[in-house]
């Protein structure tokens, strides 16, 4: 990254950042803290992510239909804030999808993906 940011004249140093963005903020997975060190000192122009929980916490723990309802809300950040780089192999979605419920078994994950999975239909030509 610090070398493809130097190619975009945006140079990053260790230096440039305090170092509580670059180490773990403890057992949490959340960013939020890191974000909020980072507005103190810049303005954030925009956030990348695969992740909804990448741009806010806002999402975190939420069913899907509370993340999609956030995301509704915060429509006008998408695309010009929040840029989404998808990724559907995991994430805080795959969560969402059980429920926010630890320890289910491989067989009751399989059945609630399935079940949240919206089909798609085809329509022959005329």
């Amino acid at each position: 990254m610090r070398h493809n940011s130097s190619d975009a004249d945006l140079p990053l140093s260790s230096s440039s950042l305090p170092a509580e963005v670059a180490k773990s903020q403890g057992a949490s997975a959340s960013k939020e803290s890191r974000r909020q060190i980072v507005r103190s000192r810049y303005r954030i122009v925009v956030l990348v992510g695969d992740n909804l929980n990448d741009f806010a916490d806002d999402f975190a723990g939420k069913s899907i239909a509370e993340r999609n309802a956030e995301v509704d809300r915060q429509r006008s950040q998408f695309g010009t804030t929040f840029i989404v780089l998808p990724n559907p192999m995991y994430g805080d979605w795959e969560g969402a999808i059980y429920g926010n419920k630890p320890n289910l078994s491989d067989e009751a994950k399989h059945a609630m993906r399935r079940a949240a999975l919206k089909g798609v239909t085809s329509q022959s030509a005329p």
